[in-house]
């Protein structure tokens, strides 16, 4: 408690040495600031929150401009905050949410019929072909160069 550490410093000072008034004036500034348990959010308000987010994320991912800071300042929370709370919530971290949506829509996509990987990439969010070349390679265990042949192997073969 921060009150009580201020008044056995204060008490701890040899006689003579305090002001009355600052003291008081000290302790009563301290009696007037909320007490943590009555600022902090109640979980339910944290999960709603979080809920929101999600669905935000969920209805927004192929956008490729988003990201914590974005959604941060959608929804007026920090990033750390966000990000603190979501993997809290969702038991997986935001941005390995993010990654995992726009990875499942593109492995859709190749299941669909499109076969040009620059494309899938940017249709899921990612700006890089490279870079999501490496990240869905990483999620699938396959690049998707190679799951567009074997997709393709299997239309072939069921015409």
């Amino acid at each position: 408690d921060v009150a009580a550490f201020w008044k056995s410093k204060l008490e701890a000072c040899r006689y003579g040495t305090t002001d009355l008034a600052a003291s008081a004036v000290f302790y009563h500034t301290l009696s007037l600031l909320p007490v943590a348990s009555e600022t902090e959010n109640p979980p339910d308000a944290d999960r709603d929150a979080m809920l929101e987010i999600k669905k935000y994320i969920d209805e927004n991912f192929r956008d490729p401009s988003l990201s914590s800071g974005k959604i941060a300042e959608t929804f007026g929370y920090s990033p750390s905050y966000i990000a603190t709370q979501f993997h809290k919530t969702a038991a997986i971290r935001l941005s390995a949410y993010l990654a995992r949506l726009r990875l499942e829509y593109a492995a859709s996509l190749i299941g669909d019929g499109c076969q040009v990987v620059g494309q899938i990439a940017h249709a899921c969010g990612y700006t890089d072909p490279l870079y999501f070349s490496k990240v869905f390679k990483a999620q699938f265990g396959v690049s998707p160069k190679h799951m567009i042949r074997e997709k393709a192997k299997e239309q072939t073969n069921i015409r």
